[in-house]
């Protein structure tokens, strides 16, 4: 039942020897969106399996290939079917003498970086990529196949406490203790765009449901309704009906 699996740990080996098996874990993502989509009926748990494999051992994968077999496999789960297909295929007698998990935990994985309270995240519009904002002044872009960070943006002077995507994914906004927000490209991690208004620190922001406006909200009392091109930010309007600190606003 589970034989097609074996293409997709074999194709795993050439991608990681081409340097592209992020893009295997990517396709295997799509083939389970796509499955669902075309009401197929695959057994998607080995799609499951071989994308929490490629996740958990990706370092191991990417850096040492030849030893799949003897080295990553022996700290799967026992019932992971990748596992089980590629049993007859180990050379080595290592096994894990006590502790061996029964099989996948909730978490697929922890990512470390920043020096501070980690304050915000957000996932990417495609799921590729989280965005997080922490008390040290920095957001970090990290990769969800790998876990790896692809890029630390600083510029902020105080901690960050927002940072939402727009649909398209190609930049995001962060706001801070400092009164300002930031616009950023994902791409290149540069800082594309300062918007100042705020007499006090910046609560949170969020972007309209066709990214081409951003509101945020502040300590102040006031809301800032913003369209930002790419070098310079125009303040559209300044609402500063509220009385006290605005917690809270919403973007759909």
């Amino acid at each position: 039942m589970h034989e097609s699996s074996r293409p997709t740990r074999d194709c795993n080996q050439c991608l990681t020897m081409a340097g592209k098996l992020g893009a295997g874990n990517l396709s295997v993502v799509y083939l389970e969106q796509t499955s669902q989509f075309l009401c197929v009926r695959l057994d998607q748990s080995c799609e499951v399996h071989a994308r929490r494999f490629i996740t958990e051992s990706f370092e191991l994968l990417n850096n040492h290939c030849l030893e799949t077999y003897n080295s990553a496999l022996v700290w799967l789960p026992e019932q992971s079917h990748i596992r089980r297909l590629y049993a007859d295929r180990r050379k080595s007698h290592l096994r894990v003498a006590c502790g061996t998990r029964k099989g996948w935990s909730a978490c697929e994985m922890t990512l470390l970086g920043h020096s501070g309270w980690a304050n915000s995240a957000v996932f990417s519009p495609d799921g590729s990529r989280v965005v997080s904002a922490s008390h040290d002044g920095s957001l970090r872009i990290w990769n969800t196949t790998t876990g790896r960070r692809e890029a630390e943006l600083r510029g902020h002077s105080d901690l960050v406490t927002s940072i939402p995507f727009p649909p398209n994914g190609t930049r995001i906004v962060s706001a801070s203790y400092d009164k300002s927000l930031r616009m950023w490209n994902t791409a290149t991690g540069k800082c594309e765009a300062e918007l100042k208004g705020h007499s006090d620190w910046v609560r949170v922001v969020v972007f309209s449901p066709d990214g081409t406006r951003v509101l945020s909200a502040s300590h102040d009392g006031s809301l800032l309704l913003c369209s930002p091109p790419i070098a310079v930010a125009l303040c559209l309007h300044h609402m500063t009906s509220h009385c006290g600190s605005v917690p809270s606003i919403a973007g759909h």
